[in-house]
C-alpha cells in the first residue's frame, strides 16, 4: 500500500508564525521543501523584523531610515507575497500595529484583484493608517504602522474571507463576526494554546497542534495538510485502490477535515489509525454495509445482547442498513452503478472552498452531477477557480494542476504546486507509475569530482524501481507531463521484455526566428534521430542519448564498470556498446508523445565544444555497427569533398529522410548543412581525437 506524507498544515503554520511574531518569540525553523506560502511568511516576517530591529539599536528616529550608513528620508520596506492570499491577510494586520514601521505590500497581478477591503476598513477603524497604492479596495498597500486600539469591537459580518477575520484575532483585535467558519475556531484555538503555554514556560517556538492540544515539537511536525489530502481522494475515486495519507487527525480543527465526508459520496472510504488515514475505492456492498454497521455500532447507545442480536438479524434490519450504508457510507457506489435516477450531489462549500476543484472534477469524470453551494469566494482565489474548473485551466493556481492533473488533463504548469505541496509531483509519479524513477542529474554537476556518471550511479543505485528514466535537466518537456504521456495508450507495454528503450528527441528553438547556426543544428539532430530510430529497429541501434532513455536498474549498474566513468560525457553511446556486448534486449520508441524537446546551442563556441567531446570518444568504441557506421559516414563525407559532384546524388535522398523527420526543416537550410557538413565533420574529428584532456 502506498504511503504518502502529506505537507504541513499552512493554516496552522502560518498562524504559529504570526503568533510567534506578535509576541517577539523567535521564529520557528523553515526547511526548504515546505510549502512556497509558508517559506514566503517567514522570509517576510525575517525581514520585518531585522529592518526594525536594525533601525532601533542604531537609535534611528522610525520616521527615518538607513540606507548604506547614510541617514535618508523614510524607506518603505516593500515585500513581495507572490499569490499568497493568507501573507497578504495576516501581514495586512501585522504591519498596521508595528509603530513607525512603513511597509508596502504587493504581489503578483492576480494578487491586484484579490479585495482586501474588509480587512483595510476594520483595521482602520481602530487607528490604522493605510493607504492603497492601486484600486480601492485591492493590494497594493502602504502601512504605517501604528498603536491600534485593540480593546474597539469591530464586526466583520459575511467577510468575502475568514481570513480577515482570523489576521485581527492573531494580533488582539476585539471581532464580532457572524462566520461560524471552522477556520475563524482553528485560530481562536490556536490563540488560547498559544498564550497558555508561553504563561506556563513552554517553549513556543517549538509549537504545534497535536490532538487540539499546542505540544513541544517543531515545525516540520506539524498536523499535516487536509485539503492537500483533497486529490489523493480524488485519485482514489477516479482510480481505486487503497492510499495510507500520514499525519492526520480525526480530531483535526482544520475545516477540509470533511474532505472524507464529501468523498465518502463518491465512493472512498475512510480509515482512521494511530499513524494517519487510509482511503479506498470499495463498492462492494456487503462491505459497506459491514462498515456502516460498525460505524453505527460505535456512536449509539449499547443496547442489550438480547434486544441488539434480534435487531441485527431481521430482514427489515438488514433491508434498512443496507439502505443506510448506501445512503451515509457511499452514495457513489449508487451513482456510479446508476442504482438511483437522482444521480447528483449537493455540497455547501462556504466553510471549505479550497475542496472545491478535486471535487468538482471528480464528480465530472464519475458522471455524477454536482450542486454547489457557498462558491462566492472561489473567483477570488489565486485563480477564478469556478471558471477554471469548468474550462479545465490551470491559471497557474496549484490546486487547480493538482486537480487536473489526476483527473487526467494535460497541464502546463506545474511549477505553481509548490505553492501549497512542494512533494506532490513526487508522490504522483511513484503512485501512477510505481516501476519507473525519473533520473535527471543536473547541469554542471561534479559529484565531488567524480563526474556525471558517478553521479548518475549514485542516482541510479537509490532508485528502488525497477526501471529508470534518465533525462537532461535541459529537456523541453516537464516531467509529470511526460510520465502521464506515459500512459497515453499502450506506451507501457514497451517496458516488457526489454532492458533498454531508446526514446525520441526532436530539436526545436526558442525563437520564432532561429539563427543559422540554430537552424543547421535542427536539420543534424533529424538527420541523427533518422538514423537512431532506423537502425534500432533492425537490431542494429549505433546510437542513442541520454537525454530521453528507460533502463533496466540492475542492467544499468551491471555495465557501468563499461561507461568509462574516467571520461566526462559518453554515458549514454557506451551504455549501448555495453548492453548490445551483452545480448540484452533494445527497443525503440517513435511515439509523439514520449518526444523530448532539446535546445539548440545559440553560440558557435559551445558548438564546437559539444561536437569535439563528442569526437573525442571515438576510440573508445568497439562495437561493430557503431565502427561500421562511422566509418561510412567518415567515408561518405571523404568522397563528397573529394568530388562534389556526389552531392548531386547524396542530397535528395538525405533530405527525403529529413523531411520525414521533420517537415519544418527548409529546403535552403538542409542544402546549406549538406554542403558545409562534410568538412565541419572533419574537423570535429580531427579536433577531438588530438584532445589529450577529456
Amino acid at each position: 500500500m502506498p504511503r504518502i506524507e502529506l505537507p504541513i498544515s499552512k493554516s496552522i503554520a502560518n498562524r504559529l508564525l504570526i503568533l510567534q511574531a506578535i509576541h517577539g518569540d523567535g521564529l520557528m525553523t523553515v526547511s526548504a521543501d515546505l510549502p512556497d506560502d509558508v517559506q514566503l511568511l517567514h522570509r517576510a516576517l525575517s525581514l520585518i523584523q531585522a529592518n526594525v530591529f536594525s533601525r532601533r539599536s542604531q537609535g534611528v528616529d522610525c520616521e527615518r531610515n538607513v540606507v548604506e550608513n547614510k541617514v535618508v528620508d523614510v524607506v518603505d520596506l516593500k515585500l513581495y507575497i507572490g499569490n499568497c492570499g493568507t501573507a497578504m491577510r495576516f501581514l495586512t494586520a501585522y504591519c498596521a500595529q508595528l509603530e513607525g514601521q512603513t511597509t508596502i505590500l504587493d504581489g503578483v497581478e492576480r494578487m491586484h484583484h484579490r479585495p482586501i477591503g474588509q480587512l483595510v476598513n476594520a483595521l482602520c477603524e481602530i487607528g490604522a493608517d493605510i493607504e492603497y497604492l492601486g484600486e480601492e479596495g485591492f493590494p497594493p498597500l502602504r502601512i504605517k504602522g501604528c498603536i491600534l486600539d485593540k480593546h474597539r469591537m469591530v464586526t466583520i459580518n459575511n467577510p468575502q474571507s475568514t481570513q480577515f477575520v482570523s489576521a485581527l484575532l492573531l494580533i488582539g483585535a476585539n471581532v464580532q463576526t457572524n462566520s461560524t467558519s471552522p477556520y475563524i475556531t482553528l485560530t481562536r484555538t490556536l490563540i488560547e494554546q498559544y498564550i497558555s503555554c508561553r504563561s506556563q514556560g513552554v517553549d513556543c517556538e517549538r509549537s504545534v497542534v497535536e490532538n487540539n492540544v499546542v505540544g513541544v515539537v517543531d515545525l516540520d511536525n506539524l498536523e499535516r495538510d487536509w485539503s492537500s489530502a483533497a486529490f489523493w481522494y480524488e485519485y482514489v475515486a477516479l482510480h481505486g485502490g487503497e492510499i495510507k495519507l500520514l499525519g492526520l487527525h480525526k480530531e483535526s480543527l482544520q475545516g477540509d477535515k470533511v474532505v472524507a465526508d464529501i468523498f465518502a459520496h463518491l465512493g472512498v472510504y475512510t480509515e482512521y489509525t494511530a499513524e494517519g488515514i487510509t482511503i479506498t475505492k470499495n463498492e462492494d456492498e456487503e462491505f459497506l454495509i459491514q462498515q456502516y454497521e460498525q460505524q453505527k455500532s460505535t456512536t449509539q447507545t449499547t443496547k442489550s445482547n438480547n434486544s441488539s442480536a434480534g435487531e441485527q438479524h431481521t430482514p427489515a434490519a438488514r433491508k434498512n442498513a443496507s439502505l443506510s450504508a448506501r445512503c451515509v457510507v457511499t452514495r457513489a457506489m449508487l451513482l456510479t452503478k446508476n442504482v438511483v435516477n437522482n444521480n447528483t450531489l449537493t455540497i455547501d462549500f462556504s466553510s471549505c472552498p479550497d475542496l472545491y476543484p478535486a471535487v468538482a472534477l471528480t464528480c465530472e469524470r464519475l458522471g455524477v452531477e454536482l450542486y454547489a453551494t457557498g462558491v462566492e469566494s472561489l473567483p477570488l482565489k489565486e485563480s477564478d477557480r469556478l471558471r477554471a474548473v469548468r474550462e479545465h485551466r490551470t491559471d497557474a493556481d496549484h490546486r487547480m494542476a493538482m486537480a487536473l492533473l489526476i483527473a487526467g488533463y494535460e497541464v502546463d504548469d506545474t511549477a505553481c504546486i509548490s505553492k501549497s505541496y512542494p512533494q506532490f509531483l513526487g508522490e504522483y509519479r511513484k503512485l501512477k507509475h510505481p516501476n519507473i524513477t525519473i533520473v535527471i542529474p543536473r547541469r554542471g554537476i561534479n559529484d565531488e569530482g567524480k563526474g556525471k556518471k558517478h553521479a548518475l550511479y549514485r542516482l541510479i543505485s537509490a532508485a528502488g524501481t525497477e526501471y529508470v528514466w534518465m533525462q537532461d535537466d535541459d529537456v523541453a518537456f516537464k516531467t509529470a507531463e511526460l510520465l502521464d504521456r506515459f500512459a497515453v495508450g499502450d506506451q507501457t507495454a514497451i517496458l516488457s521484455d526489454n532492458d533498454l528503450i531508446i526514446l525520441p528527441l526532436r530539436m526545436e528553438s526558442e525563437k520564432e526566428n532561429p539563427s543559422l547556426l540554430e537552424r543547421l543544428q535542427i536539420a543534424e539532430y533529424d538527420a541523427i534521430q533518422q538514423l537512431t530510430i532506423e537502425t534500432a529497429k533492425r537490431g542494429h541501434a549505433v546510437m542513442c542519448s541520454g537525454a530521453n532513455l528507460i533502463a533496466k536498474r540492475d542492467r544499468w549498474l551491471e555495465s557501468y564498470p563499461d561507461l568509462h566513468p574516467e571520461i566526462p560525457s559518453g554515458d549514454d553511446m557506451f551504455l549501448l556498446e555495453s548492453f548490445k556486448r551483452r545480448g540484452l534486449k533494445i527497443a525503440v520508441s517513435e511515439s509523439e508523445e514520449l518526444t523530448a524537446i532539446v535546445r539548440p546551442h545559440t553560440e558557435w563556441r559551445a558548438f564546437w565544444k559539444q561536437r569535439m567531446r563528442w569526437a573525442g570518444k571515438a576510440p573508445k568504441y568497439t562495437d561493430k555497427d557503431i565502427l561500421c557506421c562511422g566509418a561510412i559516414v567518415l567515408i561518405a563525407n571523404v568522397i563528397q569533398v573529394l568530388c562534389p559532384v556526389t552531392l548531386i546524388v547524396k542530397f535528395p535522398i538525405e533530405y527525403h529522410l529529413i523531411k520525414k523527420r521533420d517537415k519544418s526543416v527548409g529546403f535552403g537550410t538542409a542544402l546549406l548543412l549538406e554542403v558545409v557538413y562534410p568538412f565541419y565533420m572533419l574537423i570535429c574529428l580531427i579536433g577531438g581525437l588530438l584532445r589529450r584532456r577529456w
